[in-house]
């Protein structure tokens, strides 16, 4: 058991009461090994149990080498801590009856909220993630690729500048940043970064965040707030302040008595907390309010000088080609980079980069460079790849390994533009040329051997 602070025992103790030693004993457990499929591809993982609130994820009965896995390379699944897949359960009840909706995931990186919730908006809704490191932005914006949805805006942005878009999303998911104690059995080391001022200080922080994408969401949109900590101060205590300062309504989200989940009303709060020793999980905390303001603030999406150019009409038949299905829409970048956007949420996705640091949007598929067409690697893993149209490179694990690690290998495939192919599951591209093979998997994504 980690060397567990005195003021967090006795904070817990308090929390808790009779279930308090059964918790501290859970710290000494094993953590689980959580994985949840991506349902467009190939599903690795057949054994396992099911995560209760999400049939796409199972607990796994032992850790595989993940990194070296082509499978997890190619998105066919997301590496993800179980209680926090119970937001995509509490987002898929929020949508129900939201047409075309708009969430912002505010602390995106790096993807496992993302990942889940760009697969239950899938041709419904559209996915703003933003995170504000940028590196970590970058992270995010990897994993969103390889899960091969094109609904997902990226950006790059403090939670103050969203104060530029006013009233424009339906739902705000903030997992803000926090003290971490949910971490404590997956994480030892953050035992040691905990202290009661660490605690006040992510408090102040949270509310500096909700107070800055409050103005984004839309009058009668919702909130839905979590943290991977246990404590009130930065938790029922934040929602109580917000409660204060706006008006806001409690909301009803449906879930099972024997998950086993910590369920509470609180004023106006439905209050989820989720503890290892009774869900199989780490640390959570989650609730979720209705904006009650009212407002007769309009966006005015559509623009004079939009970012994406017309693709001229020779280019667009080669373009084509790359793409499976009858709605294709796509858009050229200045820099000559193609994109597959979701072409309902096209005025918003404009918006959107007018008024935010936008780093991804929609899916670059291809590149136009003169009279020549490159596919990137997002054509490879997106979902709508015509895998029909392209000299395909069939591996086996030990050539597909090298191929991600960028490392030399040989190929007796056509001279020309290969799809590499592991298992059914397209990796990315390679250019055959007669003495040599060109990789074009991305330098910066190369599985590493150390």
């Amino acid at each position: 058991m980690p060397n567990i602070p005195v003021a967090f025992g006795q904070q817990m103790q308090s929390i808790l009461g009779e279930e308090f030693e059964a918790f501290m004993q859970s710290l000494d457990s094993q953590s689980p090994v959580t994985i949840r499929h991506n349902p467009f591809k190939f599903h690795p993982f057949n054994e396992g149990k099911e995560v209760p609130w999400c049939n796409q994820a199972l607990y796994l009965p032992s850790r595989p080498e993940f990194s070296k896995d082509p499978y997890w390379h190619a998105g066919s699944y997301y590496v993800q801590e179980p209680a926090s897949m119970f937001i995509g359960h509490i987002v898929k009840q929020l949508i129900e009856n939201i047409d075309k909706p708009i969430v912002l995931d505010s602390c995106a990186a790096p993807g496992g909220k993302t990942t889940h919730l760009a697969t239950i908006l899938h041709e419904k809704g559209l996915l703003v993630s933003n995170e504000v490191i940028k590196t970590r932005a970058h992270i995010l914006q990897e994993n969103i690729t390889k899960w091969g949805l094109n609904n997902v805006v990226v950006t790059n942005n403090d939670p103050s500048h969203f104060t530029k878009v006013r009233s424009f999303f339906d739902i705000l998911v903030v997992d803000a940043p926090c003290s971490g104690e949910g971490l404590f059995r997956k994480q030892p080391e953050s035992v040691s970064e905990w202290s009661e001022n660490a605690v006040e200080f992510c408090s102040n922080r949270q509310k500096r965040i909700l107070e800055d994408l409050w103005p984004s969401l839309k009058p009668g949109g919702f909130l839905v707030y979590s943290t991977c900590t246990y404590n009130t101060s930065e938790n029922e205590a934040n929602l109580q302040w917000l409660s204060e300062q706006y008006d806001v309504g409690s909301v009803e989200i449906k879930f099972e008595q024997e998950w086993n989940i910590h369920f509470k009303k609180q004023a106006n709060l439905s209050i989820f907390r989720f503890y290892p020793h009774n869900t199989n999980s780490e640390g959570l905390f989650v609730t979720v309010v209705q904006k009650l303001e009212e407002s007769d603030y309009k966006n005015f999406t559509h623009l004079k000088n939009p970012y994406f150019h017309k693709i001229v009409k020779e280019d667009f038949a080669r373009l084509k080609e790359i793409i499976k299905g009858e709605n294709i829409f796509l858009k050229q970048q200045p820099n000559g980079m193609v994109n597959l956007l979701p072409e309902h949420f096209y005025e918003s996705t404009e918006f959107l980069a007018t008024r935010l640091k936008v780093i991804y949007c929609g899916t670059p598929i291809a590149e136009v460079k003169g009279k020549d067409i490159i596919p990137m690697q997002g054509a490879a893993n997106s979902i709508y790849l015509n895998i029909n149209n392209f000299n395909r490179a069939e591996v086996d694990l030990s050539t597909a390994q090298k191929f991600l690690a960028r490392q030399d290998f040989d190929l007796d495939t056509e001279t020309g533009i290969n799809l590499v192919i592991y298992n059914t599951v397209p990796l990315g591209w390679i250019k055959k040329m007669p003495n040599r093979i060109n990789n074009y998997f991305p330098q910066e994504w190369r599985l590493r051997n150390n």
